[in-house]
């Protein structure tokens, strides 16, 4: 998740990104692209690292839920026709961490803490 955030941070234009939100019918395009942004950035290495892993991993679930539904459903399935499953895949990732914790390597679990 990582990369695509860095490739959209260092490499895209937030308004391109908001245009293609507002086009699928969303509102709020820019402030969902940046939501966007912080989502595949930030709370990808915080859910790498462990740390605020449920806030994390809930951003990350919501996100890839959004792009199933809006952006890759009508592509069907397989993500070599640019379908859902590779979203899904993290979707159902994250909501499984969410439930879970970051587990015992985290950063949660050293602070002694589960965000």
């Amino acid at each position: 998740m990582f990369p695509h955030g860095v490739q959209k941070v260092l490499y895209g234009s937030i308004e391109r990104y908001a245009a293609t939100i507002s086009g699928k019918g969303l509102p709020f395009g820019l402030a969902l692209a940046y939501l966007t942004f912080f989502a595949e950035s930030v709370g990808a290495v915080c859910l790498a690292l462990g740390l605020f892993t449920r806030i994390a991993a809930a951003m990350i679930f919501v996100e890839m839920v959004v792009i199933v539904i809006y952006f890759l459903w009508p592509n069907g399935f397989f993500w070599t026709n640019h379908g859902i499953e590779f979203a899904l895949l993290w979707a159902i990732l994250c909501l499984a961490i969410f439930f879970r914790g970051g587990g015992r390597y985290s950063i949660d679990h050293y602070l002694a803490k589960e965000f």
